[in-house]
C-alpha cells in the first residue's frame, strides 16, 4: 500500500516535470536524458528512483479511476526514451565540468586528458549502473517495454525496441 502511493507520487511528480519542460514539437517533446539530469541536480540514484516509480505504476487505461495522470502510459513511454539517453557521453562531462575536473586536466598533455576523460566516462557509467541495480529500475523498464509493443503497430514497436 505504501509502496503503491510512493510509486503514484513518482508518477505525478515526473508528470509535472514533464509537462514543464518547453517544446515546440508537441507535448513531452522537449523530455530528455538531459534535462531530468538537470531536475535531479545530476544525481543518479534520485533519477532512477523516480523512473523506476513512474515505470511501475500499471496505468489501467486512462479513464482516471486508478489515481494517476491521464496519459501515465505515454509518459511512461517519454521516460523510457530519456533513460535510454543516461549513457551520452555529454552528461558524464558536464558533471565533470560542474566538479572542476576539466580545468584540473587543461594543464596535462592530450594524452593524460583523453585518460581523464575515458575516467570520467567510465565513472559515470558505473553509478549509473550501480543506481538502476539498486532501484531495480531495469526490470521495471523491460516490462514496461514490453507492454508498451504488444498492440503497438509494427513501426512504433521498432523505434521503441530500437531506443531500448
Amino acid at each position: 500500500e505504501h509502496r503503491q502511493a510512493l510509486q503514484e507520487l513518482s508518477a505525478w511528480l515526473l508528470c509535472l516535470v514533464f509537462r514543464a519542460v518547453p517544446c515546440a514539437t508537441g507535448p513531452y517533446g522537449g523530455v530528455t536524458a538531459g534535462a531530468l539530469m538537470d531536475f535531479a541536480n545530476h544525481d543518479l540514484l534520485c533519477l532512477c528512483s523516480l523512473l523506476r516509480g513512474l515505470l511501475a505504476v500499471r496505468p489501467c487505461g486512462g479513464d482516471g479511476d486508478d489515481g494517476l495522470p491521464h496519459d501515465a502510459a505515454e509518459i511512461q513511454v517519454v521516460a523510457l526514451h530519456a533513460l535510454s539517453g543516461l549513457t551520452a557521453p555529454e552528461l558524464a562531462f558536464s558533471e565533470a565540468r560542474e566538479a572542476g575536473i576539466d580545468e584540473e586536466c587543461s594543464d596535462l598533455p592530450q594524452e593524460l586528458g583523453i585518460e581523464e576523460r575515458n575516467r570520467t566516462l567510465a565513472l559515470h557509467l558505473e553509478v549509473l549502473c550501480a543506481a538502476v541495480v539498486e532501484t531495480g529500475l531495469l526490470p521495471e523498464a523491460l516490462d514496461v517495454t514490453l507492454l508498451s509493443l504488444q498492440g503497438a503497430d509494427a513501426g512504433r514497436a521498432a523505434a521503441l525496441g530500437v531506443r531500448v
